[in-house]
């Protein structure tokens, strides 16, 4: 499962049939979790088989979970 906040709407979960699904009971854990973490510029962001915590920071973000439990969380700039 993986989970993706953007732009203060909130954490959306990814579910096993590939639908986001909105949930207030997710919350931030802060940048102090992120386990992977991106710069000022465009980057793209890819989680391990493990969990992880992929954190955009500023500009245009591509995000993508791995295999494990992973935490999606969008900065400054479009993010997908």
């Amino acid at each position: 499962m993986a989970l993706m906040r953007s732009g203060g709407a909130g954490f959306r979960r990814l579910t096993s049939d590939r639908h986001w699904d909105m949930s207030p009971s997710w919350r931030s854990q802060g940048d102090e979790s992120c386990t992977v973490r991106g710069t000022e510029a465009d980057d793209v962001l890819r989680g391990t088989p493990g969990p992880d915590h992929l954190c955009g920071l500023e500009g245009d973000d591509t995000l993508r979970a791995g295999s494990g439990d992973d935490v999606l969380e969008g900065g400054i700039g479009i993010d997908l």
